[in-house]
């Protein structure tokens, strides 16, 4: 790239690598100020730069269309930084243009406090559409990403009250899995004054299962994975997931809970989306044992769908998600995505939870092509970067924070995206997100004191295959804990984190 873009903690390039320096220059070329287009001629000199590095003309081609973006693309990123920089400079001089500018590149309270998180500068990434009719509709879409939402949660009551109200304020009540270190998208990088911990004995526990094919089908007595599965095969395997898993579990389940304590007969099936759901619900509704109760999660628009997918109206009940708190009343079973029912929501019985199971039936797994997983990410890493204690430098202590956050980031660029061949330090934010979700989600059975079960069916949780498995996951995040957070963790969680450490074949009562 031009020499102006290169971070200073880019090293330099080795003297042996002949042509580096003429690339730049050429590129430098491209983006200068200028009266002239220079595109091909750049791409020309390109092609001659690179001919004894890439012979192949085909490659060498992608190869000069890659630099030729990427560079026109970093010019565009200095430029709307810069600007995005004039227009905050002149929001509060009353200057309407400067203010709508302002809002469409820095629309969060987030990034009107603090515009820039720990990388020193946004990150914008950009779609090209309407390229089927390029003179009337192409069309080059931005989208920024600024701001320091840890900072932002963590000040509240201080740097962020300052900036908006003037005053500082008490902040009380933040969630209960505000604090987990490696779980980037929740934790607050903030002491933790006052809490209530989960003391009841056996409140939560977590049970993995091995749940196979049944006779009949080709991969018969193989257990069925979903999470890592090739898209093509995720439909049959969810529905035989579904089959399989009424007819060994959840039946009998439902019957022992219905002799027990009726109030509390109903489950929840997990998945990751609609979809899934639905592929899910059809397998429990052509289960062998499957008689009625069976409720299925569907948007809006799907509640008198034609679609293929869902079972039959007459078969399964569509719910959306305004009715997820009355599913007792229409069921015992709830088919529902993950991100919809883990947090917020009280299905009960009176003041007790109805629902005492959790199936989890896909590995939920953070997407770090996600803008904001991604954000999430690199910020948690320049704010881990800062000295715990302080430092007299407060200039040395944020360049280490901001290397450590460019870091992170060019590390999530170049990641393998399939879990199992993710570097560990990525495996390990995604399971301590995924133990958060699965946190809340066991919430929804613990209302009015009453005891949660969450059971791991997705074979992903147990496939050690690349030590990617859940349980070992877990045991190294739990190493990578000095003694005081081990004993923060435990003082914060109870039960709920002891579940989760038994379940990792961790003894509980030796972390303190």
């Amino acid at each position: 790239m031009p020499a102006r873009y290169l971070q200073p903690r880019v090293a330099e390039t080795d003297p042996t690598e002949v042509g580096w320096d003429e690339v730049r220059r050429a590129l430098e070329a491209l983006v200068a100020p200028r009266g002239q287009q220079l595109l091909d001629a750049v791409k020309l000199d390109l092609h001659r730069l690179l001919e004894s590095r890439v012979k192949d003309p085909y490659r060498r081609a992608q190869a000069v269309n890659l630099l030729v973006t990427r560079a026109t693309m970093t010019e565009l990123d200095e430029a709307l930084s810069e600007l995005r920089t004039c227009a905050q400079h002149y929001r509060s001089s009353g200057v309407r243009s400067a203010q709508r500018i302002a809002e469409t590149l820095s629309p969060s309270a987030v990034t009107a406090v603090l515009p820039l998180g720990l990388l020193g500068r946004s990150i914008t990434g950009y779609r090209v559409t309407g390229l089927d009719d390029r003179e009337r509709s192409a069309e080059l879409v931005a989208q920024s990403i600024a701001g320091d939402p840890h900072t932002f949660t963590a000040e509240l009551g201080g740097l962020v009250s300052l900036c908006l109200a003037g005053v500082e304020r008490p902040v009380m009540e933040l969630s209960a899995t505000a604090y987990f270190p490696q779980a980037v998208r929740e934790h607050v990088h903030a002491p933790v004054r006052w809490w209530m911990t989960d003391a009841q004995a056996r409140s939560i526990r977590a049970r993995r299962h091995r749940i196979e094919y049944g006779e009949g089908h080709p991969m018969y007595g193989e257990p069925i994975k979903i999470s890592g599965q090739h898209p093509s095969r995720k439909k049959g395997a969810l529905i035989e997931l579904g089959t399989q898993l009424y007819d060994e579990y959840i039946h009998r389940e439902l019957e022992r809970q219905r002799a027990k304590d009726k109030d509390r007969a109903h489950v929840l099936v997990v998945a990751n989306s609609y979809q899934q759901c639905a592929w899910l619900a059809r397998g429990i509704a052509q289960a062998g044992a499957y008689r009625e109760g069976l409720c299925v999660a569907v948007r809006d628009g799907d509640r008198h769908s034609p679609d293929p997918d869902l079972p039959r109206e007459n078969i399964a009940t569509r719910l959306t998600a305004e009715q997820f708190e009355d599913f007792p009343q229409h069921g015992n079973i709830l088919v529902v995505p993950l991100s919809l029912i883990a947090r917020g929501l009280n299905i009960v019985v009176g003041v007790r939870s109805a629902v005492r199971s959790v199936y989890l039936c896909v590995r939920p797994l953070a997407l770090f092509a996600e803008p904001a997983e991604m954000y999430a990410s690199v910020n948690a890493a320049g704010l881990h970067a800062l000295p715990a204690g302080g430092t007299p430098d407060p200039d040395d202590a944020l360049d280490e924070a901001r290397s450590a956050a460019w870091q992170r980031l060019e590390l999530i660029l170049r990641a393998a995206p399939q879990f199992t061949s993710m570097p560990k330090s990525l495996q390990e934010e995604v399971v301590a997100g995924v133990v958060v979700d699965l946190i809340q989600l066991a919430g929804r059975a613990r209302r009015g004191g009453t005891e949660a079960v969450l059971h791991l069916v997705d074979y992903a949780f147990h496939e050690d295959t690349w030590s990617s498995d859940l349980e070992t996951v877990l045991r190294r995040i739990h190493e990578q804990w000095p003694p005081a957070v081990k004993r923060q963790m435990n003082d914060l969680y109870g039960e709920a984190l002891n579940a989760f450490l038994s379940y990792a074949g961790i003894d509980p009562t030796l972390t303190h």
